[in-house]
């Protein structure tokens, strides 16, 4: 569809030297009326794009402008394009405008018609730039009613609501009025940060006494301002005018920007609403993303999980981030493959683990903090570059055809050690493949074992899920666990 629109307008823009691109050079005065059919397409074209995430849309818009070699129609199909962004009511459109900004107009490379617009564009993009939907959340100090200074953000692993306004703004008053109503009961967990732009200590301690909570809500308001501007506030957050409100996600990211107070209460029940676990809402995608990766290295495992988790953060929300950290560490744990088992652990201990605040929930602990907590520790027994438990183990050396007693710290590598139970399929078919590896290997059956090993074997392995199979290295340390001999041949 978008290719079919790409090409009509092609077709429809002039040649150079046609009466269209003559008009255009004339410092982009009004558009004659035989662009109309090319403004048209333009517009159609762009609204084809509306469900598309915003880094497709950038793409598109980059393609669209660098195919236009006339220099006058370049700059016709820039202006409609940043003007477009830029006053687009889908919250996180603006990023578009910016980049073509700073991509095209900023670069020279293209012009909105003037020294003053081309300027305009530039002053706009400065001032936006860093508060994109998606962004880390600039840090803010601004002072307190008793002239400390606070560290505002970022913040403490809650939910922060950003609103700027001025107590001689008239919408600001009329909007603080729709925030308080709209949440009134509420019971986010989040915290609403005011921040007075103006320089007017009395008006602004006023309105800090009139204004302290939000009736049958436990979200706190904190009070703010910077009168000298030494937080640059304005420019990190593009309060060129108030009233300026975000929502600042719990890892510190902005959420939701230029929001009015629908919109806030939109943003926020997205963020609060929890995962449900009993669905599987990114099996499909896993599935697909990792079917052909059964011989994948650890670190081509690790970028794709980190491949899927930055797409969904930047794209997605709160509640569908975690949503797919749950089913990426239950899906890559399942994997047999020695690269999927380290992502696991790497998912468990980076994604999970290190962000207790991010799994607060009776809910998260029982289906992801625990089992992260599983995989955490079976992944660390037996590390790399250590050596087996130092038990004698009842065993068969399958080269030799015999069975005897080994102690197992003591093997003389190189040799694969796979711990296996009578009659499973999948153990079988491992010593089948084995019989082509061209080194020793050894078979031990834990369930077989007495005494002390019977109880080391499951305290310093993860034999949780059988066959393991472990490779020692030609001075008798661990150099590979979880192995497959599928993807050694």
């Amino acid at each position: 569809m978008i290719i079919k629109l790409f090409i009509s307008l092609i077709l429809l823009w002039p040649q150079p030297g046609a009466g269209v691109s003559a008009a255009l050079r004339q410092d982009h005065g009004p558009v004659q009326t035989d662009t109309s059919a090319v403004q048209t397409k333009l517009s159609g074209y762009l609204k084809t794009l509306e469900e598309l995430p915003v880094s497709e849309k950038i793409r598109e818009t980059d393609f669209l402008i660098g195919a236009c070699r006339d220099a006058g129609v370049r700059n016709m199909v820039t202006s409609r394009i940043y003007g477009y962004y830029r006053h687009s009511p889908l919250m996180g459109d603006d990023a578009v405008a910016v980049h073509v900004a700073d991509e095209w107009i900023s670069a020279g490379k293209a012009s909105l018609g003037s020294v003053v617009a081309d300027m305009d564009a530039r002053i706009y993009a400065d001032f936006n730039r860093s508060s994109l939907i998606g962004c880390k959340a600039p840090a803010l100090v601004l002072e307190a009613s008793d002239g400390s200074k606070v560290p505002v953000i970022p913040g403490p692993g809650k939910l922060q609501i950003l609103f700027f306004y001025d107590t001689g703004c008239a919408v600001c008053r009329s909007e603080a009025v729709r925030i308080k109503e709209a949440l009134r009961g509420k019971k986010y967990p989040a915290e609403f940060i005011a921040v007075y732009t103006g320089t007017d200590r009395d008006a602004w301690l006023k309105n800090v006494s009139e204004n302290k909570g939000f009736a049958g809500s436990d979200i706190p308001i904190f009070h703010y301002w910077d009168p000298a501007s030494d937080s640059d506030f304005r420019r990190k957050y593009g309060v060129l005018q108030t009233p300026k409100l975000f929502v600042i996600d719990r890892d510190g990211t902005i959420a939701g920007r230029s929001l009015d107070a629908p919109a806030l209460v939109t943003v926020l029940e997205a963020l609060c609403k929890e995962p449900d676990y009993n669905t599987e809402a990114y099996g499909a995608i896993l599935r697909q993303v990792l079917s052909d990766g059964n011989c994948l290295s650890s670190l081509e495992a690790r970028q794709l999980v980190d491949y899927l988790h930055d797409g969904v953060a930047s794209a997605g929300s709160y509640s569908q981030r975690k949503q797919l950290i749950c089913e990426m560490l239950y899906y890559l744990w399942a994997r047999r493959e020695p690269a999927f088992k380290e992502a696991a652990a790497y998912v468990a201990d980076s994604l999970v683990l290190s962000k207790p605040s991010m799994w607060s929930s009776v809910q998260d602990s029982l289906v992801v903090v625990n089992f992260a907590a599983m995989v955490s520790g079976l992944s660390s027994k037996t590390r790399i570059g250590g050596r087996l438990p130092a038990v004698t183990v009842r065993g068969r050396m399958k080269d030799a055809g015999k069975d005897g007693k080994w102690r197992l710290d003591r093997l003389e590598g190189p040799a694969y050690v796979v711990f296996k139970s009578e009659g499973c399929p999948l153990c079988k078919e491992e010593l089948r493949l084995a019989e082509t590896c061209g080194q020793k290997v050894l078979e031990v059956v834990p369930g077989v074992q007495k005494g002390k090993t019977a109880k080391a074997l499951p305290e310093q392995l993860d034999l949780s899920s059988l066959p393991l199979v472990v490779h020692i290295g030609k001075d008798g340390k661990v150099d590979g666990k979880y192995l497959t001999f599928k993807c050694l041949k």
